[in-house]
Order: structure tokens, then sequence, then C-alpha cells
């Protein structure tokens, strides 16, 4: 049995660095679920089986790679300030993206063909729930439902105006906005949010963070 569930992993796992390098390279719409198959040496019965559609392979995509984030920022930044350490996640999360051509690629197809939402929606919504319950909030959990809407709908409709030329902004600026939606959907007050965009952006400056790769390992 645990030799089953070993190859199993290991055909899992290699199907995502396939898809991963495949996306990297090719984009979201040029990588086909037969090329992931083809490279992979499965069939596509077996990556159906894994994962069913090429959206949850993306998700998966994102979700390890916030995951690499969250886990680095843990590490390297000493605060118990919650909003603090996820604006500090949320800028390397850009930055990694936005410093890379071909990550920049494949997000701006995630993004404006609105895959984004779907991906994203589980892990924002754990995110908002783990908040609410450290700091006490008391939020009802539809209540969490509609701020998760609010921010990935907004933040999609910022990032597709952005990448068709319809907002003209600095990509700080850009940033700053996308990554204060969270604090601002708590009602957190607007001189403390300057202090916590101002704050994150100092430390994540001072943190070397060239460990961490979205699709493939480019250093």
């Amino acid at each position: 049995m645990l030799k089953r569930y070993k190859k199993g992993m290991t055909t899992r796992n290699n199907i995502i660095h396939v898809a991963k390098t495949l996306f990297y390279f090719n984009g979201y719409k040029k990588t086909t679920v037969q090329k992931i198959s083809d490279l992979a040496n499965v069939n596509l019965g077996l990556l159906s089986y894994y994962f069913k559609t090429k959206k949850n392979i993306v998700k998966i995509c994102f979700t390890e790679y916030l995951d690499k984030i969250n886990h680095f920022v843990s590490d390297e930044v000493d605060s118990d300030d919650d909003i603090l350490l996820l604006l500090v996640s949320h800028r390397i999360f850009f930055d990694i993206i936005f410093r890379n051509a071909n990550n920049l690629s494949f997000y701006k197809e995630i993004v404006c063909n609105k895959i984004i939402y779907d991906v994203m929606y589980d892990f924002v919504f754990g995110k908002y729930n783990e908040i609410n319950e450290k700091e006490n909030y008391n939020l009802d959990e539809d209540i969490i439902k509609c701020l998760v809407c609010v921010e990935l709908g907004g933040r999609c409709k910022v990032l597709t105006n952005y990448f068709n030329n319809l907002i003209d902004t600095t990509y700080d600026d850009l940033v700053n906005v996308l990554i204060s939606c969270t604090p601002k959907l708590f009602s957190i007050d607007k001189d403390i949010m300057y202090n916590y965009l101002t704050e994150s952006k100092r430390i994540v400056n001072n943190l070397d963070y060239s460990c961490i790769n979205f699709l493939i390992n480019n250093n």
C-alpha cells in the first residue's frame, strides 16, 4: 500500500512539474492537457484521475507558490501581526510574478480569463477565516464569503484594466492598491493602513526571497 502511495505521489508531482514548465514557457492556453500528458509520459485518463481539469493544476501551482511564501515569511519576519505578515506575503507574491516576463505572461492569462477567481477562492477564504479568528473580529462566515468575493472580484478587475492599459499607474502604486484591499475590508483605519504599507515595503526590501519560485526555478 505504501509503495503504491509513493508511486502515486511521484506521478502526481511529475505531472505538476511538467505542467509548471509548460505554463512557464508556453502560457496557459497553449499548454494543453495532451501536451502535459505527453511530456509527463502518462495517459490522459491518469492525468484526469489526479486533477480532473487543467484549471485544477493551475490551482495547485498557486497554492504551492503561496505556501512557499507564507512559510518563508513566517520564518524570516519577526512579527505576530497577521495583517503585516499578509501584506509582506502579498508584496513578495507580486514581485516574483511581475519581475519575470514568463511568470507575468502566464499570470496575465489567468487574470484576464477570470480563472484567478476560482483558483484563489479557497485560499483567500481560509486566510480570512484565520485573521477573523485570531483578531477576534467575530464576523459571520457568510460575511467572510462576501468579503472574499469583493476582494477577488475587485482585484481581478483592477488587474485586468491594468493589463489592458485602461489604468495608467506605477507598479508600486498598483501593488499598494491591491494589497491594501484586505485590511480595508476589515475596516482598518487609513493612517494605520499607511503604516502597514510603509512597514511591509521596508521589510520586503530587506529580505532575500530568491529561494522562492512561482512556476520554475530560474535563478
